[in-house]
């Protein structure tokens, strides 16, 4: 699952358990089905937040290292779904920080 890994990071719905390194304090809300869950990375302030229904819930983690990260969804039971919007739709979220950057990457 994420955040059960080293280098990974995630908030679970089941429970509303952050996981990762640099998580910050608390519980948050669980998922309900039809609930729309968003996710996003400040990269000046190394930091990864999340919102629920459009609503933003804050900074699940604080001085983040990676400077590469994924997109990953991990599922629990079989027949579980998801819809991912990469932002060809508009966000349900529109607040600060909610705008599509293509990521710049170099060849090595």
């Amino acid at each position: 699952m994420p955040g059960w890994v080293e280098h990974s990071y995630g908030y679970h719905g089941d429970d509303g358990q952050k996981f990762g390194a640099n998580k910050t304090p608390g519980r948050w809300a669980t998922w309900a089905e039809g609930d729309v869950i968003g996710c996003g990375v400040d990269t000046e302030r190394r930091a990864i937040w999340y919102t629920r229904n459009g609503t933003l819930l804050g900074d699940a983690f604080a001085n983040v290292t990676e400077d590469l990260l994924c997109p990953v969804v991990g599922f629990h039971s079989n027949g579980e779904r998801v819809r991912i919007n990469f932002g060809l739709t508009p966000f349900v979220y529109a607040g600060p920080g909610a705008e599509v950057q293509a990521p710049v990457l170099e060849a090595r």
